[in-house]
């Protein structure tokens, strides 16, 4: 994930500290969607633009599973056992 900077970071850590606390999926749907909206507004509708949008949204997806959602998987797995199908399918590997 491309990380920015610290010393960049203020400027937009001020605005997201703004943001009244989100109720819903729909609140966080929004929110991204008028980020992206407002990076094509700036820049324009070309091809280039949209695709960074989708680049940067599917790396976040990759990058939220790889840091949260895995590690918080694997604590459950822990804490509850593993299910008998993916213990069997786990000994053929």
């Amino acid at each position: 994930m491309p990380y920015i900077p610290a010393k960049d970071r203020p400027k937009y850590d001020v605005v997201i500290a703004q943001v009244p606390t989100l109720q819903s999926v729909g609140d966080l749907n929004y929110v991204l969607t008028e980020i992206c909206a407002r990076y094509l507004l700036d820049r324009g509708l070309r091809y280039e633009y949209q695709e960074d949008i989708t680049g940067v949204l599917n790396h976040i997806d990759g990058e939220f599973k790889r840091r949260l959602l895995y590690p918080y998987e694997d604590k459950k797995i822990r804490e509850h056992g593993d299910t008998a199908g993916f213990r069997e399918l786990l000994k053929k590997l």
